[in-house]
């Protein structure tokens, strides 16, 4: 038995159009994926990022603050010897 393969044979455009031509079927999906991904240029963006509570902030103090002559003994001890 020989394996069915999922082929495309027309998709409709945007103004309903059925279209065949591989050229036509690229141009569709393309266009579609880049509008789809795309910025519809919101006014409001300020209001959502305000909803949005941030977790970085205490990790990321502890992660910009100078490293300790420790740490970095530490890190270099659990290097292999052959690694750079």
């Amino acid at each position: 038995m020989r394996r069915s393969r999922n082929v495309i044979l027309g998709l409709r455009d945007a103004k309903g159009e059925w279209r065949i031509k591989h050229d036509d079927i690229l141009h569709i999906v393309t266009q579609y994926f880049g509008d789809l991904f795309s910025t519809s240029y919101p006014n409001d963006i300020d209001d959502v990022l305000n909803c949005i509570k941030p977790t970085v902030s205490a990790a990321n103090a502890a992660l910009c603050r100078p490293y300790s002559h420790e740490e970095v003994n530490c890190a270099l001890a659990q290097m292999h010897p052959h690694k750079a």
